[in-house]
């Protein structure tokens, strides 16, 4: 009998000890449960903005490639444009370069006329001068000269009037004369359309340099963005996995403590009135049984000290 009670004794010591163990790692567990709640709640926000933010840099990216299409065809359009202004020009400067010599060919042909004519003139005065006697002759071949003359002339403008044949003429040098000052001014215009153009030109290849430089710059920022996802990805990945033993280990403990309770004969009416109906071993209320189980096991040592000291007939028992 005396063998056994000190076994039993042996065991409370033992059960003593281990409830004391076990409330030091609850009070572990729990710590360390508080530490990991915290650091997966800060890498579940980080988590969060290193999505939010690669969502933004896309997104960034998108209206960076939409404002760079819309610009580009922009530029094209009015190169396009540009092209047609002066492809325009060119072909009335020629229409107006074509008619200048028309207009030059007229205007020589009159001068060779009006040379012509003067040379004649003075052919004539120079003969009544030797020859007075060949003053009929000579002058029918003057007459006979300017209307040959204008015979031509009347077959190459169509103007009969010798009069208004120099009015033509004067008319004609007019309008050459404008012609060759619009003529100029459409030259002035097509330089400026072609500088503009260069314009445009060297703006659409600026911008094709920006855009591959952004471009850059943005699958940069957008590797860094993954790369620290992926670092606190796994961070997040390690602390979930020693989270997980925790919760295995409080488990573990959650079963031993119960068994002990049953095992040690605990009364679980009281505990069950004490936490106001509700029973079983929780994280909340670990504690609570342990201390129950504790107070029992005072109980079975005190029971045993008094049996022990009965049946060594110590009369001060």
């Amino acid at each position: 009998m005396e063998n056994r009670l000190e076994k039993s004794s042996v065991r409370f010591n033992s059960s003593l000890a281990t409830n004391s163990q076990l409330r030091m790692k609850i009070d572990h567990l729990r710590q360390e449960k508080a530490v990991f709640e915290g650091i997966h709640k800060k890498l579940q926000k980080e988590l969060l903005s290193c999505k939010r933010n690669i969502g933004e840099v896309i997104e960034a990216s998108t209206q960076g490639y939409d404002s760079r299409d819309e610009a580009q065809t922009k530029l094209l359009s009015l190169k396009e444009k540009a092209d047609k202004e002066v492809a325009q020009y060119e072909m009335e400067v020629k229409e107006l370069q074509r008619q200048i010599d028309y207009d030059r060919k007229l205007r020589d042909f009159m001068n060779r006329k009006n040379q012509e004519r003067a040379e004649a003139h003075m052919e004539i005065e120079a003969r009544k001068m030797r020859k007075e006697v060949e003053k009929t002759s000579t002058r029918e071949r003057t007459v006979l000269s300017y209307e040959q003359a204008f015979e031509k002339i009347k077959k190459a403008t169509g103007i009969t009037d010798i009069d208004q044949l120099v009015s033509k003429f004067i008319d004609v040098e007019d309008q050459n004369f404008a012609l060759f000052n619009f003529v100029n001014e459409l030259n002035a215009e097509i330089e400026t359309v072609r500088d503009k153009i260069s314009q445009v030109t060297e703006e659409i290849e600026k911008f094709k340099g920006q855009g591959v430089e952004m471009e850059e710059k943005r699958r940069a920022i957008l590797r860094d963005l993954e790369a620290e996802l992926a670092r606190v990805e796994e961070e997040a990945g390690e602390f979930e996995r020693r989270f997980k033993t925790s919760t295995a280990t409080v488990e573990q403990l959650l079963t031993g403590v119960d068994s002990v309770f049953t095992k040690t004969g605990c009364d679980s009416s009281a505990i069950t009135s004490l936490l106001g109906g509700h029973s079983g071993v929780t994280e909340t209320t670990i504690l609570q049984y342990l201390g129950v189980v504790e107070q029992k096991t005072n109980e079975l040592l005190q029971l045993q000290a008094f049996i022990k000291a009965k049946e060594s007939g110590d009369p001060e028992q």
